[in-house]
């Protein structure tokens, strides 16, 4: 969650996209309670927080699901 949370500070000592992948990660089943077969709500939350953190690509192995986290936090963004 550290890394999450700290990512602008990656971005700016790197001055480089950064790439995360929070896909089906052991922090995400810890913190939701979910089982590794149900951590589809965990991914997308994980999904979101990362590109609201400043992340410039993802990691995922849910594709689908994930591009729509992708446009809903664009829609954010844009409606801001």
């Amino acid at each position: 969650m550290l890394l999450l949370k700290e990512m602008g500070f990656f971005k700016e000592k790197l001055k480089r996209p950064v790439l995360i992948g929070v896909s089906r990660k052991s922090f995400l089943r810890l913190l939701s309670d979910s089982a590794l077969e149900d951590m589809a709500t965990a991914n997308a939350v994980g999904h979101a927080l990362a590109l609201l953190s400043g992340a410039d690509v993802l990691r995922a192995h849910d594709v689908k699901e994930t591009l729509r986290v992708v446009r809903l936090v664009r829609c954010f963004r844009e409606s801001r």
